[in-house]
């Protein structure tokens, strides 16, 4: 008997980010949810047809979606 989390798809994931394998109608996608944690408010969640799009797209674009992580220092600042 197996015992443990099972493999990811993509390794070494930051806090709120999840990617499955998810079958629709016979075909099978690889999702990527981007979760309250990642992106500081909705959440987003796209399909791709292969393992390097998810790839691409974490490596790219959800960037671009993912909160601003202000340091300390910065956030004295805009408090004054």
């Amino acid at each position: 008997m197996k015992t443990g989390s099972p493999r990811a798809i993509i390794a070494n994931l930051p806090t709120g980010v999840r990617v499955t394998k998810w079958v629709k109608n016979g075909t099978k996608y690889i999702r990527v949810r981007l979760g309250k944690k990642f992106t500081g408010g909705q959440q987003h969640s796209v399909c791709f047809s292969s393992e390097k799009e998810a790839r691409e797209y974490l490596e790219g674009e959800a960037q671009q979606i993912k909160k601003a992580q202000l340091g300390i220092v910065d956030l004295k600042r805009q408090v004054g």
